[in-house]
């Protein structure tokens, strides 16, 4: 399959966006798989607001926030005169609902737009997945995916005459590199980044080209006794323009910086020197699909400190990826 990945902040209102004749097979059908997080109470993120505001009104569900949604009661459907059940004909598509059922309004966001692109002439590829962040939400997404997505997209699309198994692990060989590393030379200089195109970076590294240095001012403990910590903490913003708009309640994505004993205990056993100079660009061959994942140059140092999560155990993908350049096969396949 060919992927593409689409921020549906782009999709906006404009939820036919996604049948443009680019997204179509050879069938004249639009595939889509939608992985819908659920913020706050029970609402969208900010960026699928407009998409899950625009397809409520399509789908005639109206004058109810989704967090009052129940998939039991859908057969209730909420009809108005805005209801378009053919909107979205030959769009075939998944759901898979990210959310915590620490919070009363579990994967809100995944259960309505699974039921209410159903109700707009989408077909359903298979059953809507659930992840739990309370649990293991990489092994609740992967046991999704190979029980349930991948089945129903090899038994839709995929002539079996052709179809071919997995390679063994232990045969598996080390993937092209879609970046090539240039060094620089060292200067006392400041360092400055590359100007970066919004369109060459990825939805998940925007955050590194827009963040701001911002010093904490005050950090003191609220809780007197018994578990858990609670912090009051100050930050002092008056210094970036972009943030002095901030009001009470606003969210603030604050990016940590790893402790410098584990940048330096990493760079000493990878004999990575931490002062050097690097450039990121595309590997020859990928230049038509390369992607920004941080900005450079920048010195070693700042990439293992700002750029990785050195303190967190790999998730399962990661492994997967990282397995390949393993050289004991039992660490392959492990």
């Amino acid at each position: 399959f060919k992927v593409r990945v689409v921020d549906l902040n782009d999709v906006g209102e404009n939820i036919k966006f996604l049948l443009a004749e680019e997204y179509r097979d050879n069938g004249n059908n639009a595939r889509a798989i939608f992985i819908m997080s659920t913020y706050g109470e029970g609402a969208p993120t900010e960026n699928a607001k407009l998409f899950v505001d625009a397809l409520s009104f399509k789908a005639g569900y109206e004058n109810k926030a989704i967090y009052e949604f129940d998939a039991e009661d859908s057969a209730e459907e909420k009809k108005s005169e805005e209801n378009d059940s053919k909107l979205l004909k030959g769009l075939n598509y998944a759901v898979f609902g990210l959310g915590d059922r620490g919070y009363p309004h579990y994967n809100t966001a995944g259960k309505f737009v699974d039921w209410a692109l159903s109700k707009v002439g989408s077909e359903r590829i298979t059953d809507l997945g659930l992840g739990n962040s309370g649990g293991d939400l990489e092994g609740d997404f992967e046991t999704w995916k190979d029980n349930h997505l991948w089945p129903s997209l090899k038994q839709r699309y995929i002539d079996s005459s052709r179809a071919t198994e997995g390679k063994d692990t232990s045969d598996l060989e080390i993937p092209d590199c879609h970046y090539d590393v240039e060094y620089l030379q060292k200067s006392d200089a400041i360092v400055e980044a590359d100007r970066v195109s919004p369109n060459d970076v990825p939805a998940s590294a925007k955050h590194y080209f827009t963040a701001v240095d911002c010093p904490v001012t005050a950090s003191r403990e609220l809780r007197s006794s018994g578990s858990g910590s609670t912090l009051h903490t100050e930050i002092d913003i008056s210094k970036s323009k972009d943030l002095t708009k901030y009001k009470t309640a606003d969210n603030l994505c604050v990016l940590p910086v790893n402790d410098q004993k584990v940048v330096e205990a990493l760079a000493n056993a990878l004999s990575f020197d931490l002062d050097s100079v690097f450039r990121i660009k595309a590997a020859y061959g990928y230049e038509d699909n390369y992607s920004v994942p941080f900005p450079t140059p920048c010195t070693v140092r700042e990439c293992l400190s700002r750029y990785c999560d050195l303190t967190i155990a790999p998730g399962r993908s990661n492994l997967k990826q990282l397995a390949t350049y393993a050289k004991d096969p039992s660490d392959r396949s492990a």
